[in-house]
């Protein structure tokens, strides 16, 4: 008897040693000891930038401080989003998994928040965090950021519960003094996530490519534009979503078919991407005025890129085109190792989590969809090359939708080096290889491609989907995304 009480109490105890380990990986129970020794993180997202429009490879030189930061660290050529519109790309950046496996995949979901966060796993660790955003509602008086939390990446999505603070920016760079203040105002470790919203549509002005855009790029660029065009569109088909199809369809015939609309037409892309890194500029310069900088590591990564014409699409909603999911990654770690680096990996948003838990010293949760790409540069060990895998909502037609119903099946594409495999929940694969710059479609009976239909079907084996919990948006907050170009 005595023996089984023993038992017993030792399973007990074991199992609250592995309940308590779970929870505190979970951020619901604080450690004991902190560890405050970690280095600095911040990671600015730069939305809807395309890959192709950074590195002085392109022919006009938009990033000259994205690319000064690539020389002090690292560039990834294959850098992948794993969605294809804001919200859901930065629930994968957050919790290192897939849209399939968040659940969040459009402006009326919540982030579940049982999930293990960046931030959150950094708070036990002794970090404070802050969210900050590029924002044409903020109000920047008397020294104070404030405004209404945007609504497409706020309270309602639950993507600002894990932050300590919030703090918004405009397009005149205005509010970066509030965020110099609060780095001043503590002594531990932080976190910060910025979004830069720029190169978003409408875009930038032209200047200084075109003085005055065309007046169809311009008509073209006001609201409803490539956004969604109002409440009419929850049914599948709509007069005011015809419309819009007709009117984007038009616009593409004139984009393709005379040299001034689509000389335009870059020349705003780009002015928004030039001033989306002048704000990176700024951003740097308070690390280092705030003698931040030798100990922080900067990532800097597009939650997703930019149609501008290619495949017939505009924009990036569920467009899984290769001017969409392929994005720019900059890495800087003043401690960083880059022996055994390999520029030319596929690497994802996903991986971002991982990597800069393991470089903290934090305890990286189990399960993740990503990898830790430091130890691709670890002397004693080898990091298994995986596909990437994008994931769209599937929604027939051009326009976007205001928000998709529960149950929605997702597109998706692997990316592996040159080779593209498309799974769309309608019309089955499809294979394209990169070929001197362009995608050509390929046989899907070849190996590599039957390579990763296999790797797809055993890594879906056993796979559980996530479920986020489904939100009403107030009409303010409507309006509110309107206004910031997301609805």
């Amino acid at each position: 008897m005595r023996r089984v009480r023993t038992k017993l109490r030792w399973t007990v105890i074991i199992g609250l040693a592995v309940t308590g380990v779970f929870f505190i990986v979970r951020g619901l129970i604080p450690t004991d000891t902190p560890t405050l020794e970690g280095p600095n993180i911040i990671v600015v997202t730069l939305c809807s930038v395309r890959a192709d429009r950074v590195h002085e490879d392109y022919g006009r030189d938009l990033t000259p401080n994205l690319d000064r930061l690539a020389d002090q660290g690292w560039r990834f050529n294959q850098a992948y989003t794993n969605a294809t519109t804001t919200l859901p790309a930065h629930a994968s950046l957050l919790t290192g998994l897939l849209p399939d496996r968040h659940g969040v995949i459009d402006f009326e979901t919540r982030l579940n928040a049982a999930l293990p966060s960046l931030p959150g796993v950094l708070r036990l660790y002794g970090y404070r965090s802050a969210w900050g955003m590029e924002s044409d509602r903020s109000r920047i008086a008397g020294g104070q950021s404030s405004g209404v939390a945007p609504a497409g990446l706020g309270q309602a999505q639950g993507f600002l519960d894990a932050f300590d603070t919030q703090f918004y920016l405009n397009r005149d760079g205005d509010g970066l003094d509030v965020f110099k203040s609060w780095l001043a105002s503590d002594s531990r470790p932080f976190f910060a996530l910025v979004l830069l919203r720029s190169a978003h549509v409408p875009y930038g002005d032209g200047e200084p490519f075109e003085e005055d855009l065309d007046s169809r790029v311009t008509e073209w660029l006001q609201p409803p534009a490539v956004q969604r065009p109002g409440a009419t569109l929850r049914s599948e088909r709509s007069p005011a979503g015809d419309r819009e199809a007709r009117r984007m369809r038009e616009f593409l015939v004139e984009l393709n078919t005379d040299e001034a609309v689509r000389r335009s037409l870059d020349a705003a892309y780009d002015s928004g991407v030039a001033h989306v890194d002048r704000l990176l500029g700024q951003l740097l310069d308070v690390l280092e005025v705030s003698n931040q900088r030798d100990n922080t590591i900067v990532v800097v990564v597009g939650d997703h890129g930019e149609s501008l014409g290619e495949g017939g699409r505009l924009g990036h909603d569920n467009t899984l085109n290769e001017s969409v999911i392929r994005v720019p990654l900059v890495w800087s770690d003043p401690e960083g190792d880059r022996r055994g680096l390999d520029p030319d990996r596929d690497v994802s948003l996903v991986d971002i989590m991982p990597t800069l838990l393991a470089r903290a010293g934090a305890t990286v949760p189990v399960g993740l969809d990503g990898q830790d790409l430091g130890s691709a540069v670890s002397s004693d060990s080898a990091m298994a090359a995986q596909p990437v895998r994008t994931q769209a909502a599937a929604l027939p037609g051009m326009v976007q939708r205001r928000s998709v119903v529960s149950g929605t099946r997702l597109d998706e594409v692997l990316s592996s080096g040159d080779l593209r495999v498309m799974f769309s929940s309608t019309d089955g694969p499809v294979a394209y290889r990169r070929a001197s710059g362009d995608l050509v479609e390929v046989a899907l009976d070849s190996p590599a491609v039957q390579a990763l239909v296999q790797w797809k079907q055993r890594a879906d084996q056993g796979r559980r989907q996530g479920k986020a919990e489904r939100v009403t948006l107030s009409e303010e907050a409507i309006r509110q995304l309107q206004e910031e170009g997301y609805w």
